[in-house]
């Protein structure tokens, strides 16, 4: 479903939009954190490790925050997300409040997000322990300092035929190099080079029914 009076964001290096006809946050929902099994990660594992590529709204970082926060017992959670072209701060905030999506946590990484240099940058919780390492810049210029033991990958890049850098062969090789035993991943696109590519770096990939318009979306786990 569309959210009444929520103005399409689009962007101007891509020409893609930011998420689809349905709502944001739902899409998102259904095909990250669901598809991903970032609930199983939540219930059985001390530390989760989550890689992003594509920061866009924040509306993941958003999901998994909630997820994570309702648990009782929570595992520390590392964020790492990447993103070439960031929007401006207020933008993102005001799509959150117009979907009665924003959150203090929220509100207060964005009071970070607004000065955040190009490269790496770090928001540490010494308490609750859910870190943010958020890159500004190349996806292949972050690729060659990801730690490793990545649990889950998002691939939430716009579209592989308008964003070819993010869904390269060197991208999948260097996700395989980064993974943990049983890391997993999901993403939007369907793209046979998509599911190629991945499948020759070392993931097993699954179809599954696509999420709005979408006839279908790709997840996937490491070979054993």
């Amino acid at each position: 479903m569309s959210v009444e009076g929520v103005k399409k964001i689009v962007s101007k290096e891509y020409n893609d939009v930011y998420y689809s006809d349905d709502n944001g946050f739902e899409e998102k929902e259904n095909v990250f954190i669901r598809q991903s099994n970032f609930t199983n990660l939540l219930e059985t594992k001390n530390k989760i490790q989550v890689v992003e590529l594509g920061f866009g709204l924040g509306i993941n970082l958003a999901n998994c925050y909630d997820y994570w926060a309702k648990k009782e017992i929570k595992p520390v959670l590392n964020y790492i997300t990447i993103e070439k072209y960031p929007l401006i701060a207020s933008t993102i905030l005001e799509y959150h409040k117009q979907q009665d999506k924003s959150t203090p946590f929220f509100e207060s990484f964005l009071s970070k997000y607004a000065s955040f240099e190009d490269g790496w940058n770090e928001t540490v919780d010494t308490e609750t322990h859910f870190n943010i390492l958020f890159f500004k810049g190349d996806v292949n210029e972050a690729f060659s300092q990801l730690p490793h033991e990545i649990d889950t990958w998002f691939l939430d890049g716009f579209s592989p035929s308008l964003n070819e850098e993010m869904w390269s062969e060197t991208v999948f090789e260097t996700m395989t190099k980064h993974s943990s035993e049983k890391s997993v991943f999901s993403t939007y696109s369907a793209a046979g080079f998509v599911r190629r590519g991945l499948e020759r770096a070392g993931f097993k990939v699954f179809r599954n029914p696509g999420w709005g318009r979408k006839r279908e979306m790709l997840s996937g786990c490491l070979k054993d």
